[in-house]
């Protein structure tokens, strides 16, 4: 066996005519598309590219090999982010004559379209295409590759073969091996743009990231290639240690791969191969949490978890560890069966209470049939959420004060990115606090909310929500603002105010970071919210929509409401539901002061109406309806009265 310095030294003397190939056929091949992507944590286009090279291997699978190489200013690292640039990035993006990010080269081909003048880097755009007209195209040279790790020493051995179906049309090829990792979590500007790879806690996982060339910045020679026809030109087997980490990034022997390919001198790529290591014997962990509302105005659920087993062998015992918060206490379950290796398994959680607020649930697996887990990267997942139990009184004033972020009563809903409203210094009024969402950095379309705990607005009239907001845009993106009303907990909406761009400004333009407002760039808003007079249950929320502009910034939050009771029907207008929760059948009351036509329906948790009915124009006095549930199966549902031209709603709850 070939220790890699010997490969590097020798393989111009692997010439095995006599010997045969073992993994790489010798009937002639089409080309495989290999795609070298330049990329960067700083590029907001970026995960756009990702996106891209994904559907290119799932397009061609088998056919196609991505190297995602991190190098220049968008991926030169700020303080205390993770640097994933390597020391042959530079040289290979030097080649290409790339001007921008993301670019990536296909094959280091040149074709007709989308180049950049004089190099082979091309946009996004084309990569798709080029791929396709890559694969069509006759290759002269196969290639073979296999990798097989030993998990107690983190040994690979590498196997590689080229054989020649015809002779290259130069003299001397190249053999480069590059070792590849996937599912590196981390920072990326952009990256609900490929929202697959957003991790429940924000983050981004990085796939195909070049962390080494084993033979070199250019390969090593396979010399004569030009009378190589029917010939096995390389039949290497080598071992290499793969570390423990690459610039302080651990690396996890699962997410592993290496690529093969072949040259024309430094330039052209004629094909490549990619290949994953070997499972290891014990591998398993939490793959998703299900039934976890984002936004509950219960303070109870039973979570349910996928199991999947990542190891070659079968999972017959673990245990299954759960909490709420990372400060929260640890439970456990156990679990026994029989799950077959890439098999996956749903387990159903203890239904949990926590408290109203904003909370995160983490559920995580053991050892594995009595032994340790061999890949640990994989064994938690987290889920985001949160609850809101019971109704607060108003009035409500919120000058973000506090360092903990969001405050008490308060809930920030991510959109997906990681990139959520957060908290500055700077304020409106003293003391110091405000709340903002980082358009600056948040892509295009991306949506995040700020939601305040539901309120009870009964025997209240003429409620108002008044605050102040700062916003100066990027140059002329139309990011924008909402003041928005749910009466069912988060199932339905309707904006109550809105502003964007050229409405939504209150300062000039600028390319800086906005985050410190001047006195003259703070304007007061006012919202009637006075059509939700007398009801309970009125959630409201800031919801920002991003044009990829700028931040912005509000502060000095008040809900109010004026002195004595709303001079309007609906406020003494009286609704009750009973009993309730019930099993088949309730009742609905309705105590009217004068003539009104009323009718009612019935919203699920995921906004359905599964029952309406018209009830006619009813005199003062009370009236009262039964509602049959028979049909509809347990859980909370909403039952939304239309009393002229108010609504009023009601929680109620089936258990059977």
């Amino acid at each position: 066996m070939k220790k890699l310095t010997t490969l590097i030294i020798c393989v111009s003397a692997f010439v095995f005519q006599s010997q045969a190939q073992t993994i790489v056929g010798t009937t002639p091949e089409n080309k495989n598309a290999v795609l070298e992507e330049f990329t960067g944590i700083h590029c907001v286009y970026c995960p756009q590219g990702h996106l891209i090279a994904h559907d290119i291997l799932a397009a061609h699978p088998n056919d196609a090999v991505i190297i995602a190489i991190h190098e220049g200013s968008f991926a030169t690292p700020s303080a205390g982010e993770p640097d994933y640039r390597t020391a042959f990035g530079t040289a290979i993006a030097g080649q290409t004559g790339l001007t921008g990010y993301p670019a990536g080269t296909v094959n280091r081909h040149v074709f007709s379209a989308g180049m950049t003048a004089g190099g082979t880097a091309e946009g996004r755009g084309t990569w798709a295409a080029n791929a396709n007209a890559i694969v069509t195209q006759s290759s002269y040279v196969n290639v073979g590759l296999t990798a097989n790790v030993d998990y107690a020493t983190r040994i690979v051995t590498i196997h590689c073969e080229a054989y020649y179906t015809a002779n290259s049309t130069v003299a001397n090829n190249y053999l480069n091996i590059a070792l590849l990792q996937n599912n590196i979590k981390g920072p990326q500007t952009g990256a609900s743009s490929n929202p697959s790879q957003v991790t429940p806690d924000g983050q981004y996982l990085h796939q195909h990231m070049l962390r080494n060339m084993l033979t070199g910045q250019w390969g090593v020679l396979i010399p004569n290639t030009n009378a190589a026809s029917g010939m096995l030109k390389v039949d290497t087997t080598f071992t290499y240690t793969i570390p423990a980490s690459f610039t302080s990034i651990p690396v996890a022997i699962p997410d592993v791969e290496f690529a093969a390919f072949i040259t024309e001198s430094h330039q052209e790529i004629i094909t490549g191969a990619v290949t994953a290591v070997n499972a290891p014997p014990y591998d398993a962990g939490v793959s998703l949490i299900s039934n976890v509302p984002t936004l509950s105005c219960s303070n109870t659920m039973t979570p349910s978890i996928t199991l999947k087993n990542y190891g070659g062998t079968t999972l017959t015992s673990t245990t299954i560890y759960y909490k709420v918060d990372a400060t929260g206490t640890v439970n456990s379950i156990p679990w026994t069966g029989s799950l077959a290796s890439g098999a996956t398994t749903t387990v159903v959680l203890p239904a949990i209470t926590s408290t109203s607020g904003s909370h995160i649930l983490y559920v995580y697996s053991g050892t594995i049939n009595g032994s340790t887990d061999q890949n640990t990267n994989n064994d938690q997942y987290q889920q985001s959420y949160s609850s809101f139990s019971t109704n607060i009184p108003i009035d409500v004033t919120e000058n973000f004060t506090s360092a903990t972020f969001p405050p008490t009563n308060w809930a920030a809903i991510d959109g997906g990115d990681g990139l959520n409203w957060g908290r500055l210094t700077a304020t409106h009024l003293t003391p110091a606090g405000s709340a903002y969402l980082n358009f600056y950095n948040i892509a295009a379309g991306q949506l995040d909310h700020l939601v305040l705990n539901p309120v009870t607005l009964v025997g209240k009239a003429g409620t108002t929500l008044t605050f102040y907001v700062a916003y100066r845009q990027y140059a002329s993106e139309n990011d924008r603002l909402d003041v928005e009303v749910s009466t069912n907990c988060g199932t339905t909406w309707t904006s109550k105010w809105n502003k964007s761009g050229a409405t939504l400004k209150t300062g000039v333009a600028t390319t800086t970071n906005f985050t410190a407002p001047t006195a003259a760039e703070w304007r007061q808003e006012t919202v009637d919210l006075s059509a939700y007079d007398g009801q309970t249950d009125i959630m409201i929320r800031f919801k920002g929509t991003s044009a990829y502009g700028n931040n912005v910034i509000i502060d000095d939050i008040n809900l109010t409401t004026a002195t004595g009771i709303a001079d309007n029907s609906t406020s003494e207008n009286n609704v009750s539901v009973y009993p309730n929760p019930f099993t088949d059948n309730t009742t609905i009351s309705v105590n009217l002061i004068k003539n009104e036509t009323v009718s009612y329906n019935v919203i699920n948790m995921i906004g359905e109406i599964v029952y309406s009915e018209k009830l006619g124009n009813l005199n003062p006095g009370t009236h009262e309806t039964k509602f049959d549930a028979s049909n509809l199966t347990n859980g909370m549902y909403f039952v939304n009265l239309q009393i002229g031209n108010s609504v009023i709603t009601k929680k109620v709850t089936i258990i059977k």
